[in-house]
């Protein structure tokens, strides 16, 4: 007798997730740090007489914040932009009221660890990740937290994927990538690990399927359900 198409459907979707680690992009797909990032930025750059707009600051996003900064003032000194990194992460803390978890954060992360090891792969220095951990309660759900700041390339570059694999000792064919950014479907692709993107601003998603990405969706409410 044929299987009716509901469990067809379930069986494609358990074999899309057959896999045996999870990690996961922090700002902008688990969280919405948008607001609290800008803030603290504008502050900073403001006090050393630098300025910029919310869209250029965004259109960064994803990159490590010396990289932002660079990006947008390629005279910068070093001597400035190490002050200027080091002020802003204090300002972002003090504004880490205006974080927002992302719809559907906490199931997401649930069903994760019931399937496997679940790691964090982030740009974000671990000061704020810290705090940002500690204010949705999120220590128990990671295995291991890596940032950028640990290895010699940020993303794009595949090195942040490439240290979690191996601190997690999983195989690349057994792990997923779950990231909001054109970067992270970069550095996933680099590494050589499967990627899911989620975003909803058709701008991202059209850069992200013209990368080759398939797996995407608008929201982290979708990515164990949909076929």
């Amino acid at each position: 007798m044929l299987e009716s198409s509901p469990n067809l459907q379930e069986k494609k979707n358990r074999r899309k997730f057959m896999v045996k680690a999870f990690i996961f992009d922090l700002d902008g797909t688990l969280i919405d740090s948008h607001k609290a990032h800008v803030n603290a930025f504008k502050k900073v750059l403001h006090k050393h007489d630098l300025y910029t707009t919310r869209n250029e600051l965004k259109k960064y996003f994803g990159m490590q914040e010396e990289d932002i900064l660079k990006k947008l003032f390629p005279k910068i000194s070093s001597k400035v932009l190490d002050q200027i990194m080091f002020e802003k992460r204090k300002e972002f803390i003090k504004n880490i009221h205006l974080v927002e978890k992302k719809p559907c954060a906490d199931k997401v992360l649930k069903m994760s660890n019931k399937k496997g090891p679940v790691a964090l792969a982030t740009c974000c220095h671990l000061s704020e990740v810290s705090e940002i951990i500690k204010q949705f309660n999120w220590g128990n759900y990671f295995k291991t937290i890596v940032t950028s700041y640990e290895v010699p390339r940020p993303k794009p570059a595949p090195d942040i994927l490439l240290r979690t694999i191996k601190i997690l000792n999983a195989k690349k064919q057994d792990a997923v990538f779950i990231g909001d950014t054109i970067y992270d479907a970069m550095a996933s692709q680099s590494a050589g690990i499967k990627f899911i993107g989620v975003n909803k601003d058709e701008e991202v998603i059209n850069g992200l399927k013209a990368l080759g990405v398939k797996n995407t969706h608008r929201t982290l409410c979708t990515i164990f359900s949909s076929a």
